[in-house]
């Protein structure tokens, strides 16, 4: 043992930091001389996601109950449903005052600065199957502790003959490219008991055991997960990369809704006090290296913190787009929202980006139905009617017919924010965007509810926002500095 093992080891089970974690966000927001207050109700429910990720997270492992997974998903959808509607009345809710944190902004500050570090720190220090192997030479194969339930899920969904294909089509639609990149596996730990059948091991010194992976899964059932992870044919720059860039956007995250409440709530402190948020978030232990959930909610986040500038905005919306389809659905409330100023040049910045992502599938894909495909999956018309769904809709009924209905009563819901509610301003715009990429939770085929980065940071937002009815397009959106585009969007207002 050296010194790093000692100091830069560390490691909480995700039961204790879900307890620390609930404790802290009590302590740090709870308003207990207002405790009947909906704030106070936004908090205790939003942990609520945390007991649904380690009920779905223990039964994922190998020998789990499937009655866990059934009941997490279950728990899942129900809590995600509710979260809807909320932010759907949200917009109803004319009083806003400004409940600060318990905790000072320095102590604020410190917290999200030292939160950010451990998770840069925890994904730095994360090992890919390779780097295992390497280090653990006498470990034949590996199974994943609770912490890494993406990869839990990883292993049970490519534990059959289709392989990579399978994986990658039960990602939803979105950039067929980027998805294949996410796929990059980071075991984080594995699951180690001492090896009790070891004669050169005594009682007396147990720091001496021989580590040995859990013999709970049958050898050649471990075998065969392995094989198929294996298969995958991951090099160790694709894992380096998939840090960086998950670390990457982490940052950009966190400091995306920092410069939201500067910039739009008019209080750095406020901003600073959702980021802690977020990062206090059971997900945000879990969920540290999906790319497919970082990348995404990168782009929406700054979508939002520049909407005065909808060239910008559109721009980011139609990358988010792109590479996972929910963000399509934001568009008829965004479009609603600059229909009085800046509605052309958002549509023409959204559709460019589009057409410029889809040109590259043109070009690079390898013949014409490959290009048809990948084409139609980035538009979204694949990959949300799945046959063979994992999540709430395999527990409840596999069937697609049981999720057409529901699929175009959420399709029904996004058009309707074209006409409700009639006066949009900031508020609605944030409120309703996180409704809308909630909904996208209850039609996802795929782990349904876990993409949690789609809508964390919005939600968060929307516990902290103030009144926003002062913050609409024709006051706040900057005026274009071409002549024909607000020539043509005052005749569109006339008509």
């Amino acid at each position: 043992m050296n010194t790093g093992d000692i100091f830069f080891h560390y490691d909480v089970s995700p039961t204790t930091w879900f307890y620390l974690s609930a404790l802290m966000v009590i302590g740090i927001y709870f308003k207990f001389y207002r405790a009947l207050s909906v704030r106070n109700m936004d908090l205790l429910s939003i942990l609520l996601f945390g007991p649904c990720i380690l009920l779905i997270m223990h039964g994922s492992l190998p020998g789990g109950s499937v009655w866990f997974v059934r009941t997490g998903y279950v728990i899942l959808f129900l809590v995600t449903l509710f979260y809807t509607i909320r932010l759907l009345l949200d917009c109803l809710m004319v009083r806003r005052p400004l409940l600060e944190p318990n905790l000072n902004s320095s102590g604020l500050r410190f917290s999200c600065l030292a939160l950010l570090v451990f998770l840069a720190g925890s994904i730095a220090i994360s090992l890919s199957p390779l780097e295992l192997r390497k280090n653990s030479p006498e470990i034949d194969h590996f199974v994943k502790h609770p912490i890494s339930l993406e990869d839990s899920l990883r292993i049970n969904q490519l534990n059959n003959s289709e392989g990579e294909i399978n994986h990658l089509t039960q990602r939803g639609p979105g950039y067929p490219w980027f998805h294949q990149f996410a796929l990059t596996p980071l075991s984080e730990r594995i699951i180690v008991k001492p090896d009790k059948s070891n004669p050169d091991v005594s009682e007396e010194n147990p720091s001496e055991e021989k580590l040995t992976v859990d013999q709970s899964v049958p050898d050649s059932e471990s075998t065969e997960e392995v094989n198929n992870v294996s298969s995958l044919s991951f090099n160790e720059s694709q894992v380096y990369w998939t840090k960086i860039i998950a670390i990457l956007g982490h940052v950009l995250i966190v400091a995306g809704i920092i410069a939201f409440g500067y910039f739009h709530f008019g209080n750095f402190d406020t901003g600073v006090a959702a980021a802690v948020l977020y990062l206090l978030m059971p997900y945000s232990y879990h969920f540290q290296t999906r790319l497919d959930h970082i990348i995404p909610a990168v782009f929406l986040i700054w979508s939002m913190v520049f909407y005065r500038r909808p060239w910008i905005s559109g721009f980011l919306l139609g990358m988010a787009s792109t590479l996972a389809y929910y963000p399509w659905f934001l568009i008829p409330l965004w479009v609603s929202f600059y229909w009085r100023r800046g509605v052309f040049r958002f549509a023409i910045s959204t559709l460019a980006t589009m057409a410029i992502m889809g040109l590259t599938i043109l070009v690079f894909s390898e013949n014409q139905e490959a290009c048809k495909n990948n084409l139609l999956n980035m538009m979204g018309f694949v990959g949300l009617i799945l046959q063979r769904p994992q999540g709430f809709w395999d527990i409840v009924a596999a069937d697609v017919t049981y999720r057409i209905p529901v699929l175009a009563a959420y399709c029904g819901l996004c058009i309707s924010l074209l006409f409700w509610p009639p006066q949009k301003n900031l508020g609605v715009l944030l409120s309703c965007s996180a409704a809308i990429l909630m909904g996208a939770q209850l039609i996802h085929p795929f782990q349904g509810g876990l993409y949690m980065a789609w809508y964390l940071p919005f939600l968060i937002l929307t516990i902290f926002r103030p009144n926003l009815e002062d913050r609409i397009a024709t006051t706040s959106v900057f005026e274009s500095r071409f002549r024909i585009i607000p020539r043509a969007a005052k005749e569109v207002k006339s008509a």
